[in-house]
């Protein structure tokens, strides 16, 4: 795995100052084209993933044209959204076939006319008020994870708190029962990596392992809600639309968003949290600032998922020849776009790469998306980073990065967070 430290900035040859971080996403984005690493720092690949060369070195590189893609759904599809880049090896496909594994397109790879009216029917537990309503909940678990390590004076942060405690809190937010919780957890093996990595056959079969696992879950569960789909989780108010409206919503969809929304709700907000909390400790004076005055977090919050940003690409399929940027994209080529270049538009942010919590306009970074897709679990992944960075600067102000540690990061074209962040402060 790559490795790297924290901080350190080097220019490449567009002239663009970005931290190494973000370079190593973009070098991993290169082992699976010809192009350069100038090329990829700007901005929209345009690329085929099938092992061909690009139809042209062409690169877009401001917010706007992001836009255009994500809003314009007739010329760009979304279909390619969650295709893995590299193909699934025989004994993976083996073992989703001995699971009875039945591909289901989820809710981000659907185009119009389907997409939005199924998102609207399963809109309602992801709204604002509704995740905020989750706050006390949210307190409750994080905080029994770090009073498991506070004590001790070290943790590894992304073992002992990121990945455990997103992952309880998204499957409560589905609507998984109680007593089935720690086997949901179970599932939760790194779809991200999976999806837009280079995992090896072995990694492969035992992703699919758990896939496989998880759809005969997901199966069984809608099975047992729609006997009985009171409660307030996501997938019982699926079901209850499917209910009322068979014709506009199937079981097949309900199955593919028990599976899919651990992964969209779990290891994204737990990778934005290990980004922002390795971004802020890096910067000793703005970890500082939070742990003095708490009204800065959520300021903090947004300028984390601006600058280190999980999500680094999204995905497109051009499906009618389009102008973008003054670029032709024939129909057929395949669109990366980079979400994190466009969070640095300096045509937008005043010097991007400041951290700067009085940022008003933050909030235009595309980390969450835009347009009929964007995320629709916003909501609940703020206020999840929100209240661990409350708890944590209140809790354990004196936590300091463990000197000399190195960052391993799995390559990966669309997704990016440290694997482990050891940490430590002084013992009570």
């Amino acid at each position: 795995m790559p490795k790297d430290e924290p901080i350190a900035v080097e220019r490449v040859q567009t002239g663009i100052r970005l931290e190494k971080r973000l370079l190593k996403v973009l070098k991993a984005l290169a082992e699976y084209s010809d192009l350069t690493l100038g090329d990829l720092v700007e901005g929209i690949v345009l690329h085929s993933f099938e092992g061909k060369a690009p139809f042209e070195k062409a690169t877009l590189k401001h917010i706007e044209d992001l836009k255009r893609i994500y809003a314009d759904t007739e010329s760009f599809s979304s279909s390619n959204f969650a295709e893995p880049i590299t193909p699934l090896c025989e004994a993976a496909q083996a073992k989703l076939a001995e699971h009875g594994f039945e591909p289901i397109r989820s809710l981000g790879g659907l185009d119009e006319p389907l997409h939005t009216p199924l998102r609207e029917k399963i809109r309602e537990p992801f709204k604002p008020a509704t995740a905020a309503a989750w706050e006390p909940r949210i307190r409750e678990v994080h905080s029994a994870y770090i009073d498991a390590f506070a004590g001790r004076g070290h943790a590894d942060l992304v073992s002992d708190f990121l990945w455990e405690a997103p992952a309880v809190v998204a499957i409560e937010f589905m609507g998984v029962p109680s007593e089935d919780v720690a086997e949901v957890k179970e599932y939760a093996v790194g779809l991200l990596d999976f999806i837009s990595g280079r995992p090896s056959e072995a990694e492969q079969v035992a992703v699919c392992e758990a896939i496989g696992k998880h759809e005969n879950y997901a199966r069984g569960l809608i099975a047992r809600l729609r006997e009985d789909p009171s409660g307030p989780g996501v997938l019982q108010h699926a079901v209850r639309a499917y209910q009322d409206d068979p014709e506009g919503i199937d079981e097949h969809f309900l199955v593919s968003l028990g599976v899919n929304t651990l992964a969209a709700a779990h290891e994204t907000t737990s990778g934005s949290l290990a980004n922002g909390l390795l971004y802020l400790l890096s910067q000793r004076e703005k970890w500082e600032a939070l742990c003095r005055d708490p009204e800065l977090i959520p300021a903090a919050v947004e300028e984390c998922l601006r600058i280190v940003p999980t999500l680094t690409t999204g995905r497109r399929l051009c499906v009618k020849d389009s102008v973008v940027g003054g670029v032709e994209i024939p129909a057929g080529a395949q669109v990366l776009l980079g979400v994190s270049a466009a969070n640095l538009d300096a045509d937008v942010f005043a010097e991007p790469e400041q951290l700067d919590f009085e940022r008003r306009n933050a909030k235009r970074h595309f980390s969450f998306g835009y347009g009929p897709h964007f995320c629709l679990g916003a909501p609940l992944a703020r206020v999840q980073m929100r209240v661990a960075f409350e708890e944590l600067t209140r809790r354990l102000p004196g936590m300091r990065l463990v000197a000399g540690q190195p960052f391993e990061y799995v390559p990966s074209a669309s997704s990016r967070a440290p694997a482990a962040l050891a940490v430590e402060w002084p013992a009570t």
